[in-house]
Protein backbone atom coordinates (compact mmCIF):
# COMPACT_ATOMS: atom_id res chain seq x y z
CA UNK A 1 0.00 0.00 0.00
CA UNK A 2 1.54 3.20 -1.25
CA UNK A 3 1.15 6.46 1.28
CA UNK A 4 -0.52 9.23 0.85
CA UNK A 5 0.91 12.43 0.77
CA UNK A 6 -1.48 13.38 3.92
CA UNK A 7 -0.37 10.50 5.99
CA UNK A 8 3.25 10.73 4.95
CA UNK A 9 3.92 14.82 6.26
CA UNK A 10 1.56 12.88 9.42
CA UNK A 11 4.19 10.74 10.08
CA UNK A 12 6.73 13.11 9.76
CA UNK A 13 5.33 15.68 11.50
CA UNK A 14 4.98 12.96 14.93
CA UNK A 15 8.11 11.78 14.39
CA UNK A 16 9.55 15.33 14.86
CA UNK A 17 7.32 16.06 17.44
CA UNK A 18 9.39 12.80 19.45
CA UNK A 19 12.64 13.63 18.83
CA UNK A 20 12.30 17.78 19.00
CA UNK A 21 14.63 18.42 21.60
CA UNK A 22 17.25 16.11 20.56
CA UNK A 23 20.60 15.63 18.18
CA UNK A 24 19.56 11.99 17.68
CA UNK A 25 16.96 10.04 18.73
CA UNK A 26 15.96 6.15 17.62
CA UNK A 27 11.86 6.25 17.98
CA UNK A 28 10.70 2.67 18.29
CA UNK A 29 8.09 1.49 15.66
CA UNK A 30 5.31 0.48 18.30
CA UNK A 31 5.84 4.59 19.95
CA UNK A 32 5.24 5.53 15.78
CA UNK A 33 2.00 4.11 15.48
CA UNK A 34 0.92 5.42 19.35
CA UNK A 35 1.95 8.67 17.99
CA UNK A 36 -0.19 8.06 14.87
CA UNK A 37 -3.26 6.65 16.74
CA UNK A 38 -3.34 9.70 18.83
CA UNK A 39 -3.09 12.10 15.24
CA UNK A 40 -5.96 10.01 13.33
CA UNK A 41 -8.05 8.80 16.40
CA UNK A 42 -8.02 5.07 16.03
CA UNK A 43 -5.16 2.12 16.21
CA UNK A 44 -6.45 0.67 12.70
CA UNK A 45 -6.11 3.86 10.91
CA UNK A 46 -2.74 4.13 12.89
CA UNK A 47 -1.19 0.75 11.32
CA UNK A 48 -2.26 1.44 8.15
CA UNK A 49 -0.58 4.74 7.15
CA UNK A 50 2.88 3.48 9.10
CA UNK A 51 2.17 0.50 6.63
CA UNK A 52 2.00 2.72 3.92
CA UNK A 53 5.08 5.12 5.21
CA UNK A 54 7.14 2.88 6.68
CA UNK A 55 8.84 1.84 3.03
CA UNK A 56 9.40 5.51 1.81
CA UNK A 57 11.10 6.10 4.79
CA UNK A 58 13.84 3.42 3.79
CA UNK A 59 15.56 6.10 2.03
CA UNK A 60 17.01 9.43 3.64
CA UNK A 61 14.33 11.75 4.34
CA UNK A 62 14.46 15.43 5.58
CA UNK A 63 11.97 17.91 6.85
CA UNK A 64 12.59 20.95 8.90
CA UNK A 65 16.38 20.56 9.64
CA UNK A 66 15.88 17.09 10.38
CA UNK A 67 16.83 13.11 8.94
CA UNK A 68 14.34 10.63 8.78
CA UNK A 69 15.13 7.22 7.97
CA UNK A 70 13.54 3.61 9.05
CA UNK A 71 15.48 0.97 9.74
CA UNK A 72 13.88 -2.04 9.33
CA UNK A 73 16.13 -4.86 10.82
CA UNK A 74 16.07 -3.35 14.69
CA UNK A 75 12.34 -1.15 13.91
CA UNK A 76 13.06 1.77 14.70
CA UNK A 77 12.90 4.86 12.71
CA UNK A 78 16.34 6.93 13.19
CA UNK A 79 15.96 10.84 13.77
CA UNK A 80 19.17 13.39 13.12
CA UNK A 81 19.31 16.69 13.56
CA UNK A 82 20.98 18.54 10.50
CA UNK A 83 24.46 20.51 11.51
CA UNK A 84 24.23 23.99 10.50
CA UNK A 85 26.91 26.35 9.28
CA UNK A 86 28.33 26.81 12.53
CA UNK A 87 28.52 23.48 13.60
CA UNK A 88 29.85 22.26 10.22
CA UNK A 89 33.17 24.56 10.51
CA UNK A 90 33.56 23.26 14.07
CA UNK A 91 33.14 19.50 12.78
CA UNK A 92 35.63 20.41 9.83
CA UNK A 93 38.05 21.67 12.62
CA UNK A 94 37.36 18.92 14.95
CA UNK A 95 38.85 16.62 11.69
CA UNK A 96 41.80 18.63 10.92
CA UNK A 97 42.93 18.20 14.63
CA UNK A 98 42.30 15.03 15.33
CA UNK A 99 43.59 13.53 11.77
CA UNK A 100 47.14 14.08 12.56
CA UNK A 101 46.66 12.19 16.13
CA UNK A 102 44.78 9.20 14.61
CA UNK A 103 47.13 8.61 11.82
CA UNK A 104 50.10 8.85 14.72
CA UNK A 105 47.53 5.76 16.98
CA UNK A 106 46.93 3.96 13.55
CA UNK A 107 50.85 3.61 12.21
CA UNK A 108 51.99 2.86 16.29
CA UNK A 109 49.43 -0.18 16.20
CA UNK A 110 51.28 -1.56 13.28
CA UNK A 111 53.15 -4.67 13.53
CA UNK A 112 56.60 -4.93 12.53
CA UNK A 113 56.20 -6.38 9.03
CA UNK A 114 53.24 -3.91 8.87
CA UNK A 115 55.50 -1.15 9.71
CA UNK A 116 58.37 -2.25 7.50
CA UNK A 117 55.71 -2.16 4.14
CA UNK A 118 53.82 1.00 4.84
CA UNK A 119 57.31 2.79 5.39
CA UNK A 120 58.20 0.81 1.91
CA UNK A 121 54.82 2.37 0.44
CA UNK A 122 55.12 5.87 2.00
CA UNK A 123 58.62 6.42 0.47
CA UNK A 124 57.34 5.22 -3.29
CA UNK A 125 55.23 8.02 -3.21
CA UNK A 126 57.45 10.41 -2.50
CA UNK A 127 59.58 12.08 -5.38
CA UNK A 128 63.54 11.35 -3.76
CA UNK A 129 62.58 8.34 -2.98
CA UNK A 130 62.95 5.76 -5.97
CA UNK A 131 62.57 1.68 -7.06
CA UNK A 132 61.97 1.17 -3.30
CA UNK A 133 61.32 -1.82 -2.53
CA UNK A 134 61.26 -3.85 1.36
CA UNK A 135 63.40 -6.43 1.66
CA UNK A 136 62.64 -10.37 2.87
CA UNK A 137 62.70 -10.81 6.53
CA UNK A 138 65.07 -13.75 6.57
CA UNK A 139 68.27 -12.79 4.70
CA UNK A 140 67.51 -8.94 5.16
CA UNK A 141 71.15 -8.61 6.36
CA UNK A 142 69.85 -5.37 9.33
CA UNK A 143 68.39 -3.58 6.00
CA UNK A 144 64.42 -3.58 5.99
CA UNK A 145 63.96 -1.62 2.98
CA UNK A 146 66.67 -0.76 -0.19
CA UNK A 147 65.91 1.77 -3.10
CA UNK A 148 67.72 5.12 -4.80
CA UNK A 149 67.57 8.59 -3.01
CA UNK A 150 67.94 11.66 -4.88
CA UNK A 151 68.82 14.71 -2.60
CA UNK A 152 67.41 17.36 -5.18
CA UNK A 153 64.70 15.29 -7.50
CA UNK A 154 66.36 17.05 -10.71
CA UNK A 155 70.27 15.56 -9.34
CA UNK A 156 71.82 12.14 -9.37
CA UNK A 157 70.90 9.20 -7.27
CA UNK A 158 72.60 7.30 -4.82
CA UNK A 159 71.17 4.03 -3.36
CA UNK A 160 69.36 4.15 -0.52
CA UNK A 161 69.67 1.58 2.63
CA UNK A 162 67.03 1.72 5.16
CA UNK A 163 65.44 0.44 8.67
CA UNK A 164 62.26 0.60 9.90
CA UNK A 165 61.69 0.00 14.13
CA UNK A 166 58.70 -0.17 15.35
CA UNK A 167 59.68 0.03 19.00
CA UNK A 168 58.30 1.05 22.48
CA UNK A 169 61.89 2.10 23.29
CA UNK A 170 64.10 4.77 21.79
CA UNK A 171 66.75 3.24 19.35
CA UNK A 172 69.78 3.02 21.43
CA UNK A 173 73.24 3.44 19.98
CA UNK A 174 73.77 -0.07 19.75
CA UNK A 175 71.19 -0.26 17.08
CA UNK A 176 72.48 2.88 15.85
CA UNK A 177 76.12 0.90 15.24
CA UNK A 178 74.67 -2.08 13.68
CA UNK A 179 72.96 0.21 11.17
CA UNK A 180 76.42 1.40 10.45
CA UNK A 181 77.65 -1.77 10.04
CA UNK A 182 75.06 -2.63 8.14
CA UNK A 183 75.84 -0.19 5.49
CA UNK A 184 79.62 -1.29 5.53
CA UNK A 185 78.60 -4.50 4.47
CA UNK A 186 76.26 -3.73 1.85
CA UNK A 187 79.01 -3.86 -0.69
CA UNK A 188 77.41 0.06 -2.01
CA UNK A 189 79.40 2.67 -3.24
CA UNK A 190 78.13 6.39 -1.75
CA UNK A 191 75.23 5.02 0.22
CA UNK A 192 72.70 7.24 1.59
CA UNK A 193 70.89 5.27 4.66
CA UNK A 194 66.90 6.25 6.26
CA UNK A 195 67.06 4.83 10.28
CA UNK A 196 63.11 5.60 11.27
CA UNK A 197 61.66 4.77 14.71
CA UNK A 198 58.60 5.27 15.78
CA UNK A 199 59.92 5.84 19.74
CA UNK A 200 62.86 7.91 18.49
CA UNK A 201 66.44 7.68 19.14
CA UNK A 202 68.72 8.46 22.53
CA UNK A 203 70.82 11.44 22.31
CA UNK A 204 74.11 8.64 21.98
CA UNK A 205 72.42 7.10 18.97
CA UNK A 206 72.01 10.47 16.94
CA UNK A 207 75.54 11.27 17.83
CA UNK A 208 76.70 8.19 16.27
CA UNK A 209 74.22 8.07 13.30
CA UNK A 210 75.42 11.89 12.82
CA UNK A 211 78.99 11.19 12.77
CA UNK A 212 78.75 7.88 10.22
CA UNK A 213 81.07 8.39 7.01
CA UNK A 214 77.62 7.85 5.58
CA UNK A 215 75.27 10.38 5.18
CA UNK A 216 72.15 9.27 7.38
CA UNK A 217 68.54 10.68 7.28
CA UNK A 218 66.56 9.87 10.88
CA UNK A 219 62.80 10.23 11.02
CA UNK A 220 60.89 9.96 14.45
CA UNK A 221 57.17 9.50 14.44
CA UNK A 222 56.85 13.19 13.56
CA UNK A 223 58.76 13.20 10.26
CA UNK A 224 56.50 10.04 9.14
CA UNK A 225 53.72 12.19 9.87
CA UNK A 226 54.57 14.65 8.62
CA UNK A 227 55.14 13.08 5.24
CA UNK A 228 51.80 11.03 5.71
CA UNK A 229 49.97 14.11 5.09
CA UNK A 230 52.49 16.02 2.42
CA UNK A 231 51.48 12.98 -0.11
CA UNK A 232 47.78 12.28 1.53
CA UNK A 233 48.64 8.48 2.02
CA UNK A 234 45.88 6.55 3.66
CA UNK A 235 44.04 9.67 3.50
CA UNK A 236 41.38 11.35 2.05
CA UNK A 237 40.69 15.38 1.55
CA UNK A 238 37.19 16.24 1.53
CA UNK A 239 36.05 19.43 -0.58
CA UNK A 240 32.41 20.53 0.02
CA UNK A 241 30.69 23.17 -1.31
CA UNK A 242 27.37 22.92 0.30
CA UNK A 243 23.95 25.30 -0.66
CA UNK A 244 22.18 25.83 2.73
CA UNK A 245 19.14 28.09 3.54
CA UNK A 246 20.27 31.05 4.22
CA UNK A 247 17.97 31.80 7.94
CA UNK A 248 18.22 35.87 8.23
CA UNK A 249 16.94 35.71 4.38
CA UNK A 250 14.09 33.65 5.13
CA UNK A 251 13.26 34.91 9.06
CA UNK A 252 13.48 38.92 7.11
CA UNK A 253 11.45 37.97 4.75
CA UNK A 254 8.47 36.73 7.02
CA UNK A 255 8.71 39.32 9.74
CA UNK A 256 10.50 37.05 12.32
CA UNK A 257 12.18 38.65 14.85
CA UNK A 258 15.65 38.32 15.73
CA UNK A 259 16.87 35.70 18.57
CA UNK A 260 17.55 37.62 21.73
Amino acid sequence: MKASLDDFERVVAVLSQAARRVQYEEVPEHQVIAFLEQAVGDRTGAMETWEGVAPELRKPVVRDGRVFEWNLFRRVVCVSKLPDADELERIAELYRRSAPEEVERRVRILTGPQFERFIGELLRQIPNFRAVHVTQVSRDGGIDFRGRYAPDVRGPEWPLLGQAKQTAAPVAVREARDFIGALDTSGEVKTFGLFVSTAGFTDPAHEALRRSRYPILVWSIDEVRERVFEVSMGLRRVHLTLDMVDETFWDELVGRPAPG
